[in-house]
């Protein structure tokens, strides 16, 4: 079986893309896309069909999961492929990806209908609809909190536990570095400031007190010229 004309992501399930004769389906690690079969398959009454992966994606980290073929379904085949490796692989068109066996069975009395079976008669992938799957409205950036980074290390595990440790790593690194680098010169500029403002209030605080000692002088003056001069005018008179 070979890789058709549409895919979807499960990363995104409401965006079907479109390939095209010299295009490729990009499939990261950990991802799951569902695949439209180039293939269109006919089964008679007593015939069933099995999908399988091939070795040589079972080699490079891929998983396929086996999917079985009724009697009497028509149409073509959506496939799920999931990159379990470390790195991104590429799936071009056309590319064969997964094996159909094909065995001879009992004939059925059941025939696959449209009223059942919705995808009979596949042609296109159209829209899908997933019975288990809960949409989960994603977070704003601001709105990201530490409980909700626990929670994603709790569910998940490798590797988001290492960006959240690379993340706690660079706020101690950049911490450690204001510490060392910009911290010292605040404490200077702060000391200098302090000190010039401590030198200003003093400065104020000795030309108010030179200027009351002064005034006072005087006015000690003033009473005692006027009281000499009121004792010399007594002694001749």
């Amino acid at each position: 079986m070979s890789v058709g004309k549409e895919y979807v992501s499960l990363r995104d399930p409401h965006n079907t893309k479109k390939l095209e004769a010299g295009e490729h389906i990009q499939i990261g690690p950990g991802e799951t896309v569902l695949i439209l079969s180039k293939e269109y398959i006919c089964l008679p009454k007593d015939v069933l069909a099995m999908i399988v992966p091939r070795a040589t994606w079972i080699f490079e980290g891929a998983c396929l999961s086996a999917t079985r073929i009724d009697p009497t379904w028509y149409g073509k085949l959506l496939i799920g492929f999931t990159n379990l490796a470390r790195n991104p692989v590429a799936l071009d068109y056309g590319e064969e990806f997964c094996t159909c066996y094909f065995m001879e069975a009992s004939e059925t009395e059941t025939v696959i209908t449209r009223d059942k079976v919705k995808s009979l008669g596949r042609e296109n992938i159209g829209s899908i609809k997933f019975a288990h799957a809960r949409q989960q409205i994603p977070l704003l950036p601001d709105k990201v909190t530490k409980d909700d980074i626990d929670k994603v290390v709790e569910l998940y595990g490798w590797p988001w536990d290492v960006a959240r440790g690379m993340f706690l790593l660079t706020q101690k690194e950049i911490g450690n570095w204001i510490e060392k680098e910009v911290s010292s010169d605040i404490v200077a500029e702060a000391t200098s400031a302090a000190e010039k403002r401590a030198f200003n209030e003093l400065t104020t605080l000795y030309r108010e007190q030179n200027k009351l000692l002064r005034n006072l002088v005087i006015g000690v003056l003033a009473i005692l010229g006027t009281i000499g001069a009121a004792i010399i005018v007594n002694l001749f008179t």
